[in-house]
């Protein structure tokens, strides 16, 4: 048939479009109705004209009218857009094109791919001319296009709307299949999972003062959930890889790092440490500790979530550490402010649970800005000290107190005791009785 097409070569199926079209004439309920037409837009379609006409097709199916020849060449002539399309004749021979809608999703994936490329050829186009601009900062450049690219995999890709009975009826079928916590991810820590469990898309902050052991109980976290199966992806950008990998180590082998050697072993400890090394090569968590600028984080943590698919947690190392752009004019409050307001948004948008490390001030405040509390979905803060029910304090040796201030989905000034292994650089639930 003929078709109305400039003259740009760039990637696309003019019969893919056409296929596509024409099955949505034959079936336009069955294939609207779908959650991969949900995510179609008008922008998928490389040549004008088809675009055209699927813009008229998807708003008539909005506003529950027909579909048929007769009502899409109406609306088109309302919009004065027939003659774009070649006429009247275009769409009488775009009804005819396939005999069968039967193979829809065939053409809707040529359509989908042909726009990656599309958008791919663009983004490289900008990035040669950006190459030769000698004002912007390389390292700033290339991440950005890092995040770019990661988020070019999800065109096409994005949520189908709900309506707000489709949610309502999701949590009852949840409830009643008890599926209902199939979001939580399990931590190792009783008092986390029972009374602050971390779900899929939140950002608990972990806060202490300084030396309270905030980096202890991130490590022990993320082996926890990687020893569950869970890809944990860790930031540590107050220390290098080799004095993460030694703490993990302590605190799998239960041998102090400080005696780490062959010459100050037993031969059962270097059994146990072969044995350790052993466990800890499969396990599923990926270490970083070249990175400290925002941009690059978050264009990270997008490709390995791409990449990794079975990815479900980020721990960062911590947030006062993470550098932005920002212009002379702001301050540190509103840098952090920046990190933490972005790191929010990244959870959900990604789905992974960040969790985020901040250190306290003497008012047990984060750090440079309230920002950080006002983002985070809960607050698990570590103290060196026991108060008790009549204000006495204790101070604690091989204990913490692990607090949940607040957090939004559960109660608020939950605490108890974890039992803290600082030479081995563990923590774990502790064995004996509550006061």
């Amino acid at each position: 048939m003929t078709t109305p097409t400039d003259t740009t070569i760039l990637p696309h199926s003019a019969d893919a479009e056409l296929g596509l079209l024409c099955s949505l004439f034959l079936c336009p309920g069955d294939i609207f109705n779908t959650e991969e037409m949900a995510r179609l837009q008008k922008e998928h379609f490389h040549i004008p004209a088809h675009a055209l006409v699927f813009a008229a097709m998807q708003d008539l199916f909005a506003e529950k009218r027909n579909i048929d020849r007769i009502t899409v060449t109406q609306l088109l002539r309302d919009r004065k857009q027939i003659d774009q399309i070649g006429g009247a004749q275009f769409l009488a021979e775009l009804f005819d094109f396939v005999p069968t809608a039967a193979n829809w999703r065939l053409y809707l994936a040529t359509v989908q791919e042909k726009r990656m490329r599309r958008e791919f050829l663009q983004m490289a186009r900008n990035a040669s001319a950006d190459g030769f601009n000698e004002v912007r900062d390389v390292t700033a450049m290339v991440a950005d296009y890092a995040q770019r690219l990661a988020s070019l995999v999800t065109v096409g890709k994005e949520k189908p709307k709900r309506s707000f009975r489709d949610a309502i009826m999701d949590k009852l079928e949840r409830m009643e299949s008890d599926r209902e916590n199939e979001d939580m991810i399990p931590t190792g820590l009783e008092l986390l999972d029972k009374e602050s469990p971390l779900r899929k898309g939140d950002m608990p902050l972990i806060a202490g003062e300084r030396k309270a052991g905030k980096s202890i109980v991130a490590i022990t976290l993320a082996v926890n959930i990687a020893q569950r199966g869970k890809r944990v992806l860790y930031f540590s950008l107050e220390d290098r890889e080799s004095k993460v990998v030694d703490r993990i180590v302590a605190g799998i082998s239960r041998i102090p790092i400080i005696r780490h050697s062959a010459k100050l072993m037993t031969l059962g400890e270097l059994s146990s440490m072969q044995r350790t090394v052993a466990e800890l090569a499969n396990l599923p968590i990926m270490l970083r500790d070249d990175l400290f600028d925002l941009v690059t984080i978050a264009a990270v943590i997008r490709q390995e979530q791409t990449q990794n698919p079975d990815l479900g947690v980020v721990v960062i190392d911590y947030a006062q550490l993470i550098q932005c752009d920002r212009k002379k004019t702001d301050n540190r409050e509103q840098e952090v402010a920046m990190v933490s307001r972005t790191l929010r948004l990244l959870a959900m948008e990604t789905g992974l649970a960040i969790i985020l490390l901040s250190q306290l001030n003497e008012e047990g405040k984060s750090r440079e800005s309230r920002a950080l509390e006002n983002d985070a979905t809960a607050m698990w803060r570590i103290d060196h000290v026991y108060r008790g029910k009549k204000g006495q304090e204790e101070k604690l040796d091989n204990e913490r107190m692990l607090v949940v201030p607040w957090q939004r989905n559960g109660g608020s000034n939950v605490a108890g005791k974890v039992t803290f292994l600082g030479h081995i650089a563990r923590v774990e639930n502790y064995a004996g009785e509550e006061e």
